[in-house]
């Protein structure tokens, strides 16, 4: 028995000596290495940095999760645009009596007006405050709104005869921050940082702001950036909308304005403005917003906005207004504009252009008065440029409200 336990221990011994070749240290690096040639030590560094990445990645979902749920809120049934239509007052029947609202009947004076700037306070911004009031006064602005993002930029000069409005391109989460829409929050003095599309909203208008929906159709932030009309119908809150904006798509805008003009109806108004957005000199004086105001201050300047007596532009001054049954487009500089060739397209609510007139202003339409509304559409052949009006909206006189 002994004799066979000696023969068992020599050959786990012979075994041993077979397993472990080679020096002790060299044994040691052998087992440090995985299969694929990657040590324990490295193994163990990517299974860290996995379960880290998963982590991240469930934090991530989870809060996605929850501010989808959150931003429910911020989405609005959208019924089918003929049943918006059908859902309009009826002007009235050819021949009978109706009136044409005119947003431009007002007493007032014109002013330049640019309501999205942006500066080296921004991340994106190539010049100072100082370098961009002052282009901007050099190039006959009245008003100028300095709106960094997510912050308010409070300029130590200002140009005379310019007037600063104070504001800030708000991210307006979706489904989390960085991404989602912008707005553009006019005559605010703090940032607002938190909150779905209304909660910041309502924030904004407590603070006396007008709100503008930035550029609907920018296809940033992975495309999170676009105002979609269901976003846009549940946020009563916005009365500004962007038609022209470098940074979007001018005849997407200027549609999705018109549907919202549609579903949301004369009581319920959003206007059309045009901006630079600008971030640099490059960027200057491409489009603005021209507004008939009473004086040349905040106050006035937002009792315009809020009115509608304004029109967007990318070159051609005019005058939009009614006479006699007609809308009619006049020139606003009858000098300088002599001569020019004009392309002008009345819009009706269907959004059928029921007329189109070429050749030199003034340009008319009569109304018939089932239009609903009409809006005016002005491009300048010669110089290039288009002016957009706001609805004239076509109200039966038997229902007609002082």
């Amino acid at each position: 028995m002994t004799g066979h336990g000696r023969q068992g221990g020599g050959e786990v011994e012979t075994v041993r000596k077979q397993r472990g070749t080679g020096p002790p240290k060299a044994r040691g690096k052998a087992l440090d290495k995985a299969p694929g040639g990657l040590s324990r030590r490295a193994r163990r560094l990517a299974r860290a940095v996995g379960r880290l990445l998963l982590c991240v990645t469930l934090v991530l979902a989870l809060a996605a999760g929850i501010k989808t749920v959150q931003n429910r809120r911020d989405v609005a049934h959208v019924p089918t645009l003929e049943e918006a239509l059908a859902a309009l007052p009826a002007g009235g029947a050819p021949g009978a009596g109706f009136e044409i609202r005119d947003p431009y009947a007002v007493p007032g004076h014109w002013y330049k007006v640019q309501l999205h700037v942006h500066t080296d306070r921004s991340i994106d911004g190539k010049w100072t405050v100082e370098e961009a009031l002052a282009a901007y006064a050099a190039k006959g602005y009245a008003f100028v709104a300095i709106s960094d993002h997510d912050s308010i930029t409070r300029p130590e000069t200002v140009p005379e005869g310019l007037v600063v409005i104070p504001a800030e391109e708000n991210t307006v989460a979706f489904p989390f921050w960085p991404l989602g829409h912008h707005a553009v929050l006019l005559f605010v003095n703090e940032h607002i940082d938190r909150g779905s599309a209304r909660e910041r909203f309502d924030a904004a208008l407590a603070q006396g702001a007008v709100v503008s929906a930035a550029h609907p159709n920018w296809p940033g932030n992975l495309g999170s950036g676009v105002w979609e009309v269901k976003h846009l119908l549940a946020a009563p809150q916005i009365t500004l909308m962007e038609v022209r904006n470098a940074h979007s798509n001018s005849g997407l805008d200027t549609a999705v304005w018109h549907e919202v003009v549609v579903r949301r109806g004369r009581e319920a108004p959003v206007w059309a403005v045009a901006v630079d957005d600008s971030h640099h000199m490059d960027q200057l004086d491409h489009g603005w917003t021209m507004v008939k105001a009473q004086a040349q201050t905040l106050p006035a300047l937002k009792e315009a906005l809020l009115r509608g007596s304004l029109y967007p532009s990318t070159g051609p001054l005019v005058e939009f207004g009614e006479m006699d049954g007609y809308i009619v487009v006049a020139s606003g500089e009858p000098h300088a504009g002599a001569g020019a060739e004009f392309e002008v397209r009345f819009i009706a609510a269907s959004g059928d252009v029921v007329a189109t007139v070429v050749g030199p202003l003034p340009a008319r339409y009569r109304v018939r008065g089932d239009e609903r509304f009409v809006r005016v559409e002005a491009l300048d052949r010669t110089r290039g440029g288009k002016a957009w009006s706001q609805p004239f909206w076509i109200v039966a006189r038997e229902s007609a409200a002082p």
